[in-house]
């Protein structure tokens, strides 16, 4: 349900019972109102409006024991956009409905499904395309973990999906997607990681892409960055592609390695100099010499992607060496 983490709150008995229903399928911290206090495992609330605020950016997801009006009132002030704001359900006290408020595309209206068929209770989506069992833009990408990168073009696709015309898909990578294709449309959405001049179509980015890296002990972060940004502007690769970092594990305790797997929001893995020597494909008596591998940027990628395509061999930065490959899903 891609909720790393999630926020429960209820002010009733019912809601207390509600959640007891919910919790062997889903993990969540409790909120309850503070005349329950010391009863059950929770965060207690004297009154609900004065925790909302330093609650609502700290959760993916948010079930409210509460009335859609009530659930409103209290989150409009934080709301900024449905690409940010967390995931919002609303179950009536008496657990006749489960009602997805905010960011249904964005995994709120599977998530509430999700909790309806816990609970046996009506799941409420309202959204266009949800409605007329029309997939959107928006959630493809939360499906396929795509990034949109012209969300400017966004509002006109959605426009056409609603209103019936036909939007083809142009898949430039291994990622299966499941969606009804045509032949020709007006419109496209290009799944793709490698940036193209086709601005007037909506662009998504998988993560996709798995960087092998070797660098020498005296390369920093900077280092790292700029050969990595390098390579993907000299190859007009998607930054937002990249899925994960590999290299040696004698690098394990490196933390200029760890930031650059947190600034571009990708795994980082870590192989053992037999496992790259089993790899190996292209081999340096040099790279051997110092690390006992005799490749670590092109064996680490490769072992990676899970022996994926090799968009780049290598790719020299001073002290740093980049290979790329495409993940292989199979």
């Amino acid at each position: 349900m891609n909720c790393k983490n999630t926020a429960l709150i209820a002010i009733t008995n019912n809601g207390i019972n509600i959640s007891k229903k919910l919790e062997n399928s889903v993990k969540y911290d409790l909120y309850l109102s503070r005349r329950f206090y010391d009863k059950y495992d929770a965060y207690y609330f004297d009154k609900l409006r004065d925790i909302i605020e330093n609650i609502f950016n700290k959760y993916d997801c948010m079930i409210f024991v509460l009335s859609l009006g009530a659930v409103i009132r209290l989150i409009a002030p934080y709301l900024k956009s449905k690409y940010t704001d967390p995931k919002i359900i609303a179950i009536d006290d008496a657990n006749k409905f489960t009602v997805s408020v905010v960011s249904g595309h964005e995994g709120a209206n599977e998530f509430c499904k999700y909790i309806s068929s816990i609970l046996g209770n009506t799941p409420v989506i309202t959204t266009a395309s949800d409605v007329d069992n029309k997939i959107s833009p928006e959630h493809l990408a939360y499906r396929y973990n795509l990034k949109i990168i012209n969300k400017n073009i966004l509002t006109r696709i959605s426009s056409d999906i609603i209103n019936g015309n036909k939007i083809c898909i142009k898949n430039q990578t291994k990622i299966d997607i499941e969606y009804n294709n045509y032949e020709n449309c007006d419109n496209y959405i290009i799944i793709t990681y490698k940036k193209n001049d086709e601005n007037r179509y909506l662009i998504m980015v998988p993560k996709i892409l798995v960087i092998g890296i070797g660098f020498s002990t005296d390369a920093n972060f900077n280092d790292m960055k700029n050969a990595i940004m390098n390579v993907f502007s000299k190859h007009n690769f998607y930054t937002e592609s990249i899925k994960a970092v590999a290299t040696i594990d004698i690098k394990s305790n490196n933390i200029d390695i760890k930031k650059i797997s947190e600034y571009f929001n990708a795994d980082l893995i870590f192989y053992n100099k037999d496992e790259l020597n089993d790899n190996s494909i292209y081999k340096s008596d040099t790279v051997y010499k110092y690390t006992g591998a005799y490749s670590v940027s092109n064996a680490a990628g490769r072992i990676g992607s899970n022996n994926g395509t090799e968009l780049i061999k290598k790719e020299i930065f001073n002290n740093v060496t980049v290979s790329v490959f495409e993940y292989e899903y199979k």
